[in-house]
């Protein structure tokens, strides 16, 4: 079940590696190295290539997780990733100012769901102590059913934790390997339109759990033009999901399906229910972010040096909506 990621990280290894090696301290002119991962709005944003309305060239690296991308970002293999809130604090912690925050992506509960195999008795998750549970370790999904776990007076460990990636997730619910998958959208839809699993539980409104545009600081500070045509295609890219959800579950359906997992787009059109797709710096989402490093810290899992006053940048995102602005009455 693990192969696929142990040779994702060992690829990365060796992108890194080959990174420092050629010398390749910024990026080509205009263009953007991204980390690119199966998530809804990654697809939409790489294969509609929204970026290139703006004359971008998006050179993409595709990460099992949030964990993977934080790492290669951290390691500078990478110029701007899409983190969930808890790879996104970590990656605070432990680079300091070298990066920052410049731009929302979509938060919400309910992106965070809880499927257990078609047929199983289990009906709730208080009945997943001592059950085998495929989670990521790290990830905002993890940290939000940590949060659930301490909440109900329980210990991590009255779980069997079965850290995997989004492909492995999926092997583990075929081969009926695990109890339950937590994971987040696509990855429930795609196991409960395969029907294979049913879903017991989300977290809608019990976590908001931001996903951030996350970039190196340098990167941003030398390229405010190419940093703000980017996040321009990024502010589209979650429109068209928002206004043309159907149009948007067609986009991710074809690009799964080329990596071999063929399921109807209708499905993944109600997966895009579960999300809010919004890049905006929300200040409630600022501090639900702050709220959930400070979780993190007092259960040892991340550093507490995070300068929360130079975290967030919110000029690349000013001037990005001012290009769509200017985009949107020139197309009239």
């Amino acid at each position: 079940m693990f192969r696929r990621s142990i040779a994702l990280g060992i690829v990365l290894v060796f992108f890194v590696v080959a990174v420092s090696a050629l010398g390749w301290a910024a990026s080509p002119s205009g263009t953007v190295r991204w980390s690119y991962r199966l998530t809804p709005e990654d697809i939409v944003f790489t294969k509609g290539k929204f970026a290139e309305r703006y004359g971008v060239t998006v050179q993409s690296v595709l990460f099992a997780t949030g964990i993977e991308a934080r790492d290669a970002l951290i390691a500078g293999a990478i110029d701007v990733a899409e983190l969930g809130v808890s790879p996104a604090v970590t990656a605070l912690a432990r680079a300091g100012r070298n990066l920052v925050i410049i731009a929302g992506d979509e938060y919400g509960g309910g992106k965070y769901r809880v499927v257990v195999p078609k047929g199983s008795p289990i009906k709730t998750v208080d009945e997943l102590r001592g059950k085998k549970v495929a989670i990521k370790v790290g990830s905002g999904n993890y940290t939000a059913f940590l949060q659930w776990v301490q909440s109900r007076g329980y210990n991590i460990k009255d779980f069997q934790i079965v850290d995997v990636g989004d492909a492995d997730a999926v092997a583990a619910m075929e081969s009926r390997s695990v109890d339950a998958v937590i994971y987040w959208e696509p990855i429930p839809a795609i196991l409960v339109a395969k029907g294979i699993a049913r879903e017991i539980f989300d977290f809608e409104g019990y976590v908001t759990n931001p996903v951030w545009v996350v970039a190196r600081r340098e990167w941003v500070e030398k390229n405010p033009d190419l940093v703000a045509r980017f996040l321009a295609g990024w502010i589209e890219a979650l429109a068209f999901m928002t206004e043309k959800p159907a149009e948007a579950a067609e986009i991710i359906s074809k690009a799964l399906a080329e990596r071999g997992i063929d399921i109807p787009a209708t499905a993944y059109t109600q997966a895009l229910k579960h999300d809010r797709y919004e890049p905006w710096l929300h200040p409630f989402l600022i501090r639900d972010t702050i709220e959930v490093h400070r979780f993190l810290v007092r259960e040892n899992r991340a550093p507490a040096n995070i300068d929360w006053k130079v975290a967030f940048d919110p000029r690349p995102l000013a001037q990005a909506m001012q290009l769509v602005v200017e985009r949107a009455l020139t197309e009239q």
